[in-house]
């Protein structure tokens, strides 16, 4: 199974942008590859045309992504805030917890794109003008992510809790 992310770094060059987003992928607990590969062909600096699609797109397939598991919720029967007052233990209190993943910027397996600079699923008004002044100096990384085996295709890695 792959899954590939986009992510927003600040570097001087793609090198060390993909080094980057590769560090990233080494550090989180919350999600592990069996295997990571940059997606050289599919990275781009704020100087091509294509990177400002690139992150208009993962935003938005971010905020599908929210709004399909608001759907999810309204499924089970939320209606209002109050509601979660009932939430039992389970598949709800799940739901909730992997969108509020999104809101607060924690990076996941749902994560289409990421802003490493603000550890964010979202890209400020600020900190656009800021890659517009600076357009060499800003990437969108793809990486693709593997499980080669379904023991590893899990939000945690079986090991890392042994290891802790």
């Amino acid at each position: 199974m792959n899954i590939t992310h986009s992510f927003l770094v600040h570097a001087p060059e793609v090198k060390t942008g993909a080094a980057q987003a590769l560090r990233f992928l080494d550090k989180t607990i919350l999600v592990k590859y069996d295997s990571v590969n940059v997606l050289q062909e599919n990275c781009f600096s704020a100087e091509k045309d294509i990177f400002w699609q690139k992150i208009t797109d993962g935003v938005a397939q971010n905020r599908q992504v929210l709004t399909q598991l608001i759907q999810e919720l309204e499924d089970t029967g939320l209606q209002n805030l109050q509601d979660f007052t009932q939430f039992m233990e389970g598949y709800q209190s799940k739901t909730l917890h992997a969108a509020a993943h999104i809101l607060d910027g924690f990076f996941g397996i749902d994560s289409v794109f990421y802003n490493l600079i603000a550890d964010s699923h979202w890209v400020t008004d600020s900190l656009k003008q800021e890659i517009m002044s600076h357009p060499s100096e800003y990437w969108c990384i793809a990486v693709q992510g593997t499980f080669t085996t379904k023991s590893t295709a899990s939000l945690i890695h079986a090991e890392d809790e042994k290891a802790n």
